[in-house]
């Protein structure tokens, strides 16, 4: 009886001496061991556990079953060394967003360090939630990027794809004529580029493309559902209904209408000083949810 007693005081202590990285914590939870976890919070107690080691279990699950998603490092592309978020972000065949896992430590006095939270993200059924404390969040996270060199895009843009002139995102020339409308498509999102020539046949046959629009691209993460994201009081019911039947017809699926908000700084709008721009196959993080754990 003794002998197991030491047993399992030196794996404990073993156990609690293991000093934690990023790789560690994402393969305790494809282990789905969420008590190794919860010791390593740097407030252990303020951790729900039924909660906590549900939504390990989910995520674990989840992942190990999407065995061929894309693991990218998240990586700020700007902030302070010592408020730097750690972790790691999954993306389908089409670059588009899955789940997140993203956590901040706390170092110690000796050198070593805690986790100070982690926080969950998923764009499908699974919670989004905030630990130790279990809240929910968003549903969707990508690190801010690098900002592109200007130079180098003015000197490439405008492009031709599929026979229409497309600028790029915010390179608009100011010479462009005012009164047309602009559509940007985000050629990030695999789903988008593939099928750009029969988007872009099906809305000039319904819109006029070349009389009434300016084309531009950007090129990031996308997210397994379609979105428009539109300005509800510029936008017209014509041009909404096109876009609906062009993409569900081409993509064979149901397209999300986002109204914007131009307060919300998860839409990644990068220039407002122009007429508000038709956003097609963007990612967008839905507003906080109810938790399902």
């Amino acid at each position: 009886m003794r002998v197991f007693f030491l047993l399992f005081v030196i794996f404990s202590l073993s156990s609690c001496s293991t000093p934690i990285d990023d790789d560690l914590i994402l393969k305790k939870i494809l282990e789905r061991d969420d008590a190794f976890l919860r010791k390593k919070f740097y407030k252990v107690h303020d951790v729900n556990k039924v909660q906590f080691k549900a939504v390990v279990s989910a995520y674990g699950k989840d992942l190990k079953r999407r065995s061929r998603l894309k693991k990218v490092v998240f990586k700020e592309a700007y902030g302070l060394e010592k408020n730097e978020k750690h972790g790691f972000y999954f993306l389908d065949a089409n670059n588009n967003f899955i789940s997140s896992i993203t956590f901040k430590y706390v170092a110690l006095k000796d050198g070593s360090k805690k986790i100070a939270y982690i926080n969950f993200r998923n764009s499908g059924s699974l919670p989004s939630l905030k630990f130790p404390f279990g809240i929910p969040i968003r549903n969707g996270e990508l690190p801010m990027p690098i900002i592109p060199n200007l130079d180098s895009l003015e000197s490439i843009y405008p492009i031709t794809i599929h026979g229409k002139k497309f600028y790029y995102d915010f390179l608009l020339p100011s010479e462009l004529d005012s009164t047309k409308r602009t559509i940007i498509f985000n050629t990030g999102n695999l789903k988008i580029k593939n099928n750009l020539k029969k988007i872009l046949s099906g809305l000039d046959e319904l819109l006029n493309l070349d009389s009434t629009y300016v084309l531009q691209e950007s090129v990031s993460v996308g997210l397994p559902t379609t979105n428009v994201i539109f300005d509800p009081s510029f936008h017209t019911e014509k041009e909404l209904n096109a876009v609906r039947t062009v993409l569900q017809n081409v993509l064979k699926e149901k397209i999300r209408f986002i109204p914007s908000d131009k307060n919300d700084p998860v839409l990644f709008f990068t220039d407002r000083s122009k007429s508000p721009r038709l956003y097609i196959g963007f990612f967008y993080a839905e507003k906080i949810r109810n938790a399902l754990y």
